[in-house]
């Protein structure tokens, strides 16, 4: 996730991401990373998968948040998604 301050002004922004979420037990999400700047604080709500953050921005600056995981799940075992 990039994200970039084009205004003349210092910005403060509201960050909501989300993971996916298993509820068989045979499917499991690995390996989360959540990569924000240094000093940014973050929250992760393990039931919904909601990562939310805020980060402050000065005039022109950019940010770049990392976000990555693994699904892990039985070979034979076929995923659907919403």
């Amino acid at each position: 996730i990039q994200v970039n301050n084009s205004n003349r002004v210092a910005i403060t922004l509201d960050n909501k991401d989300q993971i996916p979420v298993s509820t068989s037990e045979e499917i499991r999400i690995d390996e989360l990373r959540f990569e924000p700047p240094a000093g940014v604080s973050t929250q992760h709500n393990k039931e919904s998968g909601e990562l939310s953050w805020k980060l402050t921005l000065k005039p022109g600056e950019t940010q770049k948040i990392r976000v990555s995981y693994r699904v892990v799940y039985p070979k034979d075992m076929e995923l659907f998604g919403y």
